[in-house]
């Protein structure tokens, strides 16, 4: 990214001011439009986990594992929502269960 003149902030966000101005750990503004954020997701529960379910580590956070049709890599086992498929895409490109 630092090739396309894109500038990565390292500094930890203290918090968002005014309309979306962002207040660094180290002081410095950044005055924005608007912010946009995406979430992690992790399962809600041990379930999943404890039943024997794959689970992948995405940069959506812990996902588990499934098929374009949804199935877990335990037959006849389904999962859904956005633990299980990343959000507003199908099917995930990070899931690729057998």
């Amino acid at each position: 990214m630092r090739n396309r003149g894109v500038t990565i902030e390292e500094n930890h966000i203290s918090r968002i001011e005014e309309e979306a101005d962002l207040l660094l750990s180290h002081g410095r503004r950044l005055p924005f439009a608007g912010l946009f954020t995406a979430t992690r997701c992790v399962p809600a529960g041990p379930l999943p986990a404890e039943m024997g379910c794959a689970l992948d580590e995405t940069p959506m956070g812990l996902q588990i594992r499934t098929s374009a049709a949804q199935e877990t890599t335990l037959p006849g086992v389904f999962a859904c929502g956005d633990v299980a498929s990343v959000p507003h895409q199908s099917p995930s490109p990070w899931t690729t269960a057998p």
